[in-house]
């Protein structure tokens, strides 16, 4: 129940992007064939869906997704048509495009389980047939939408310039610095357009007329994000992460005097102890038995982890083999930060999937009593599923996390506010379920002081048999065997060519009749992967699906080649391992486990190709900034409206949200 399988977590492709209307108004709308109370009748069936882990609903609910979107509006009737209807939801499709959509002329929403029904074929509320603009009657909490308009004002506000970042996968593709002022000129300037979408009032027939409900989180095409990311989004500071009243460090390495209590909430033996649920262990024998993975050879998918029986270096007393020699209340670990990774939920027209929150731990050097550094280097997160798993749940998750930025650093308010939101996912019982995985990333379990083995990454999942940490594959990255030019990995990337650019992929345990996905890897700082496709076996042009992650492209770069870059690319920013190597220009960890300090890929850096160098070398340049990325996400997840049949702003979610992210 913890793997990755994404037809375990539903994920669909739900693209709702802001952009402007160019289909014209036409004032007077059509007769309806059909009966206005046959419409309110059919209206009041707002049927329940349930997803479940198997594909047990509705193929339609399951599978279809939208053709290019061009704009979305709200109007509020002036008279409800019942206790739940009281609005009409406009949602205009590129007639260009070929979608079925555009030929049933109808489709389906289902949010927070609420189905709904859009149709194009001047069946009220619909105004005119095949014009590309599906309408449904909808059911909208106003005030609070109201309410959620004013926060993001007022948040806005705050900052006399405000940049407005694009982006396409992890990939920063724009940049406009703007303010709100020019924001509602904007937005002004489009309302009073003469289009249909853009009109101030609807006759939609049969009496009923719709008053234009025009928000900024609407027409917005991304929404930027105001708040300090050091308290909402990648917490790092030592009056959070090092306080004695939450964490526990036995070497007190920030002087915070957080050495006193090894069962304070968020210290690593009762985050390890809570996750121990039905094993019949002692919580020592529990994390013993995590610890022995690195004791002897281990194999996922029929690849093999070496031992590393060097880690007993760091466990003083430690045999290896009695767990009553483990001295779990001095456990060599200190808090680094806490990751608010919500940018990983995804909520699309048909369902939503859950976010993540994440604890970074790094290791500390039993002689010195200090951070292990240099070639001692490790981190260890416990990464969380999060509880909130629908549209409005998740929109209330971010509106918490958003809410840290109000509250002094450190300060009680401020620690039992993250502490609410951790505790969702990491007090027993829930921990053992809600636990996604743990990864490791090691530099040191080789022995105290040696250079004999190189980093390596592992995943440990929660075993549902025996309730056990067990190593788990590597999601999203073959094993190293496959990683530099190996003709495996190149037919898969050629095989899976447009999946990969719009990066709705998966890598399978096995390909070309052999196991593929990894089980621990090794690497190097410098690695990525660089598998040799053949130009004749990639697409001769993108898919429609596809965004480009290109910020920068020399003027020789032909076509073929920046297409072949572009799938290289996204196959390998995606796999664990480089992520945190040459193709982010990272070393190592994205959280430094001696300082703390993010990597350049989380608060922004610009990466030359590793095979085709940067511009001025006559290549191919690829902007980072993942905490805004992150961040523009959550403030957009806190300011949707989640009631209105489609989601009323989600100009960046389904555009730069890929499913497969793991890191």
């Amino acid at each position: 129940m913890h793997d990755y399988n994404l037809w375990k977590k539903w994920r669909f492709s739900g693209v709702v992007f802001i952009a402007s209307s160019c289909i014209a108004f036409n004032a007077v709308a059509q007769q309806r064939v059909v009966d206005l109370k046959e419409i309110i009748v059919d209206q009041n069936k707002f049927e329940t869906v349930k997803f479940e882990a198997t594909p047990t609903v509705r193929p339609e609910i399951t599978t279809q997704t939208l053709p290019a979107v061009k704009n979305l509006r709200l109007f509020e009737l002036k008279e409800q048509l019942n206790k739940t209807i009281n609005a009409v939801t406009l949602i205009e499709f590129d007639r260009k495009s070929k979608h079925e959509i555009l030929e049933k002329g109808e489709f389906v929403s289902a949010i927070d389980r609420q189905k709904v029904v859009f149709n194009d074929r001047g069946e009220l509320p619909d105004i005119e047939p095949g014009d590309g603009v599906f309408s449904a009657f909808s059911s909208v909490d106003f005030e609070r939408l109201e309410k959620d308009e004013s926060i993001l004002n007022k948040r806005l506000s705050k900052q006399e310039k405000l940049v407005l970042k694009t982006f396409n996968g992890r990939v920063a593709t724009s940049s406009v610095a703007t303010s709100l002022d020019s924001l509602l000129e904007a937005q002004g300037k489009r309302l009073s357009e003469g289009s249909m979408m853009n009109a101030k009032e609807l006759d939609f027939g049969k009496g009923l007329v719709g008053i234009a409900r025009p928000a900024l989180s609407i027409v917005l095409p991304a929404i930027p994000f105001t708040a300090d990311e050091n308290k909402v989004l990648g917490i790092n500071s030592t009056s959070v992460v090092a306080h004695p009243g939450f964490t526990y460090d036995p070497c007190d390495t920030d002087g915070t005097g957080n050495n006193a209590n090894p069962n304070n909430a968020w210290s690593f033996k009762t985050l390890m102890s809570n996750l121990n649920q039905g094993t019949g262990l002692t919580d020592q024998e529990f994390i013993h038995e995590w610890l022995s993975n690195w004791m002897v050879n281990s194999s996922v998918n029929s690849f093999v982890i070496p031992a590393r029986p060097g880690i007993m270096d760091y466990f003083i007393g430690w045999d290896g083999i009695n767990a009553a020699t483990l001295d779990i209340n001095n456990l060599p670990f200190r808090l680094l930060s806490i990751m608010n990774r919500l940018d990983l939920s995804k909520v699309s027209y048909l369902s939503a999937t859950e976010g993540e929150t994440r604890f970074v731990f790094g290791l500390l050097n039993p002689l010195s009593c200090a951070p292990a550094a240099s070639i001692d280097q490790m981190t260890a997160i416990f990464e969380y599923g999060d509880t909130a798993d629908t549209c409005s749940t998740i929109k209330t998750r971010a509106q918490d996390w958003l809410a840290l930025d109000t509250m002094v650093l450190g300060s009680p308010a401020y620690m039992n506010a993250l502490k609410a939101i951790t505790d969702d996912v990491t007090l027993s019982p829930i921990a053992a379920a809600a636990l996604n995985q743990l990864r490791t990333n090691d530099f040191a379990f080789d022995g105290l002081g040696s250079l004999g083995l190189p980093w390596q990454l592992r995943e440990f999942v929660v075993s549902a048999g025996t309730g056990l940490l067990v190593p788990d594959t590597t999601k999203q990255t073959p094993d190293i065997s496959f990683r530099t030019g190996n003709p495996v990995t190149a037919l898969f990337m050629e095989t899976n060519a447009d999946d990969i650019l719009c990066e709705n992929y998966q890598v399978p345990n096995n390909f070309n009749g052999s196991p593929f996905l990894a089980a621990g890897l090794d690497y190097i700082s410098a690695s990525f992967w660089n598998a040799p496709t053949n130009q004749a076996n990639l697409p001769a042009a993108y898919p429609s699906c596809y965004q480009s992650t290109i910020s920068g492209v020399h003027g020789s770069v032909n076509l073929p080649t920046e297409l072949q870059s572009e799938v290289r690319h996204k196959f390998s920013v995606n796999t664990c391992d480089d992520c945190h190597a040459q193709e982010t220009n990272t070393f190592f960890t994205h959280v430094n486990p001696v300082t703390r300090n993010f990597s350049g890929f989380m608060t922004g850096n610009t990466v030359g190709d590793p095979m085709l160098g940067n511009v001025l070398a006559g290549g191919i340049e690829r902007d980072f900034d993942d905490l805004q990325r992150r961040g523009q996400i959550v403030q957009e997840l806190a300011t949707r409206q989640c009631k209105g049949g489609l989601i009323l702003n989600a100009s960046i979610l389904q555009h730069a949200l890929p499913s497969m992210f793991t890191h």
